[in-house]
């Protein structure tokens, strides 16, 4: 495997263990690690972390919570601190030592994914002055004079369901050119909590957004309490999705 090739999937592998990490663990006043293993022939090296990303330790919760490459191999991060980064390995010795903020001011920003003209789209929800999570957003993000910092938000789609226990997660392009995006459920298993919201029409479910130049929704499936991934197999364009459920409930769908 060329170099460069391996460095991205170190890369891609530390920023998940950071995800699981950041998205898991016990508050602390200092970060934790836990042993992670690979298969054979594989290695795992810590991409990045709070000493060399100042905006992982801006809070307990600013760490990352997506991720995608662009057409460049260029590692791009969604921080529960509200922004985009764009994390660089120019000696390409498997760690970040560049960190470009490509976007501010983009809550949960759940999920991250590149369309094949260069336009960023993203996931977000909206959170309120009292800390609550309300509704989610489908956004595109573009960078129109290539200096690495998004010139353009437009928000695509708003008013999502995600003001119950689940927000607006991740999002991928089809090979049908559609873009699907996850949305959890309002309750925990299915009875909402005195005070909160009850199922709705577009909870528990992939949407489907058919032209996101137009956009419009529809639900692609239903019946997924937290659809927290998705993935394409790239030869049948079949939908495999992650939900995780109840208690210690997970399943792939």
């Amino acid at each position: 495997m060329p170099k460069s090739h391996l460095i991205r999937a170190l890369a891609g592998a530390a920023a998940v263990a950071l995800l699981l990490l950041s998205a898991s663990v016990t508050i602390r006043s200092r970060a934790q690690t836990f042993p992670i293993s690979a298969a054979p022939g594989f290695e795992i090296n810590v991409f990045a972390d709070p000493t060399n990303v100042p905006d992982f330790a801006t809070s307990a919760f600013s760490g990352p919570v997506s991720m995608t490459f662009d057409s460049r191999g260029r590692l791009f991060v969604g921080t529960g601190g509200a922004k985009v980064l764009i994390l660089l390995d120019n000696n390409e010795d498997g760690r970040a030592d560049q960190v470009k903020t490509f976007a501010t001011a983009l809550p949960q920003p759940f999920g991250l994914e590149f369309r094949a003209n260069g336009d960023l789209y993203a996931t977000s929800n909206v959170v309120t002055q009292s800390g609550a999570t309300g509704p989610g957003r489908v956004v595109r993000l573009r960078d129109l004079n290539g200096d690495d910092v998004a010139d353009e938000t437009k928000i695509l789609v708003d008013g999502l369901p995600s003001d119950g226990d689940h927000q607006t997660t991740r999002l991928k392009f089809g090979l049908d050119g559609r873009l699907y995006v996850g949305q959890g459920s309002s309750t925990d298993a299915g009875t909402p909590e005195p005070g909160h919201p009850g199922e709705r029409l577009y909870n528990a479910s992939i949407l489907r957004i058919d032209d996101v130049d137009n956009p419009s929704i529809s639900v692609f499936a239903t019946g997924l309490r937290n659809p927290f991934g998705i993935g394409f197999d790239p030869a049948s364009g079949q939908l495999f999705a992650t939900d995780i459920g109840s208690g210690e409930l997970c399943q792939i769908a």
